[in-house]
């Protein structure tokens, strides 16, 4: 017989959008399967708290699957085999990653660690339901999901199909989907639906091109990256869109902080300032993480169009560390400059991108020059040489002498400088995200409306 082939690990993304307004009846099959989810989650920590107080073994996925079966048409519930599968599945993974990080902690000898990894042991009223991709079908408006059998009271004995829960939903179900989930986020109070979609497979060394070519990124906080190519491509897009957020994030959790402070600790209005002030915190980072992708989608995206297999990125880690006066400490302190790094090397390694720290060291004070070199003192935006006179912006000229430092570093051949490549008329900075939807009290100013003056 011939040996099956394993099947190459794969990744997966997620995709959350809002639960569409449903109709009652719907909304009631909704409640109904959250309840029938939480029904078999807490039948699964029952059985394995019994298991581990009889030292016996626990079940397997498949023998859970044949002891709960029976309970599908004896209960009325309404989650079919699929969709309890991955409950099934999510249970013994929770367990799985408990036993590694206790058996960890052991070795360690950390004993308070070890007792902090728990085990499943709440019960819940209704939890998150999860269906197959092969239980859902795209419709006119949306798609449905489909249920498990009933018991058909006009013919005894048989079976009957029960209605689909109708999501209206008109994009319909996104392609490479693998399962779907019905989420309630408590802070928003509020359902969302959520699509796990497989990745792309990942480029292998085949498909790089022959010749690795490089490139380099400066980070800053007005100038969020300036990316420059070995043939002077660059690519600058803004940050004081996100620094503005940041500030306003800190006043309105410095204005809750002090609401909370002032109310009776556990009373009724205590906890209504501790549920605004998580709605503000979460809003924050629904915005840094749409600002975060959509930065680093266009870097990628630039990178993987010139062909750029090699990224060196100045590192600036160490300045939130650096004294420097109250308000800049502050700014320095909310720059997700490591979050930032993480998502360019998880999106740039399906595109057979890699990235390295590199210091950048006197990359905007060095002239770009190779026949000058000399260091000057910068002010402003823009850079001036005083001994060979030479204008260039002061983010490309970084990111020139960080790709030319590096490049060194490595023992390669530094790139041919050309003055047009950081030139200032050339630096034109895009905007990843438009300050109106960033923020409620900003507008771009396409959206501006124009001031009337009144007449007198």
């Amino acid at each position: 017989m011939a040996k099956k082939n394993k099947k190459e690990p794969c990744e997966y993304w997620v995709k959350k959008v809002p639960m569409p307004h449903l109709d009652d009846s719907d909304f009631q099959i909704l409640v109904a399967l959250r309840q029938d989810a939480a029904w078999i989650w807490n039948s699964l920590v029952f059985m394995h708290r019994e298991a581990r107080s009889g030292m016996r073994p626990y079940f397997s996925s498949m023998d859970l699957a044949s002891h709960m079966t029976g309970w599908t048409a004896t209960l009325g519930l309404r989650l079919t085999t699929q969709s309890q599968n991955l409950i099934f599945q999510e249970f013994l993974g929770v367990c799985e990653t408990t036993r590694k990080n206790r058996e960890e902690a052991a070795k360690a000898g950390q004993l308070e660690a070890w007792r902090t990894h728990k085990y499943p042991f709440r019960e819940r009223q209704a939890r998150d339901v999860h269906f197959d991709r092969r239980e859902a079908q795209n419709i006119a408006g949306g798609f449905t999901l489909g249920m498990a059998m009933e018991h058909n009271p006009q013919k005894p004995g048989k079976m009957r199909r029960r209605k689909p829960l109708f999501i209206p939903y008109a994009q319909g179900i996104p392609a490479n989907t693998t399962a779907i989930t019905i989420h309630y986020d408590w802070s928003r109070r509020e359902f969302e639906i959520i699509f796990k979609m497989k990745k792309r497979q990942t480029k292998t060394a085949q498909d790089k091109p022959p010749a690795a070519r490089y490139a380099a990124i400066d980070l800053g906080q007005i100038r969020w990256a300036v990316v420059m190519t070995e043939d002077g491509k660059s690519l600058n897009l803004k940050g004081k869109g996100f620094r503005s957020i940041h500030r306003d994030f800190n006043k309105k959790m410095a204005f809750r902080q002090r609401r909370i402070s002032r109310k009776k600790k556990e009373s009724k209005n205590d906890r209504k300032e501790v549920f605004k002030k998580a709605q503000v915190q979460k809003k924050y980072e629904n915005r840094k993480e749409n600002f975060m992708h959509t930065n680093s989608r266009k870097v990628i995206n630039f990178l993987a169009e010139h062909g750029s297999t090699q990224v060196f990125v100045g590192d600036c880690r160490s300045l939130p560390q650096k004294e420097s006066g109250s308000r800049q400490n502050q700014a320095n302190s909310g720059w997700p400059i490591g979050e930032f790094y993480r998502k360019l090397e998880y999106k740039g390694g399906w595109e057979g991108i890699s990235f390295e720290w590199k210091s950048e060291r006197s990359s905007t004070r060095q002239c770009p020059d190779p026949d000058c070199k000399r260091h000057n003192k910068v002010k402003g935006r823009f850079y001036r040489c005083s001994q060979c006179g030479i204008e260039a912006h002061r983010d490309a000229v970084g990111s020139w002498n960080i790709l030319s430092f590096s490049m060194e570093t490595c023992g390669l051949k530094a790139p041919v400088f050309k003055t047009e490549y950081v030139a200032i008329g050339k630096q034109k900075y895009l905007a990843p995200v438009s300050m109106k939807f960033m923020s409620g009290k900003f507008l771009s100013r396409k959206n501006r409306k124009p001031q009337v003056a009144s007449s007198a």
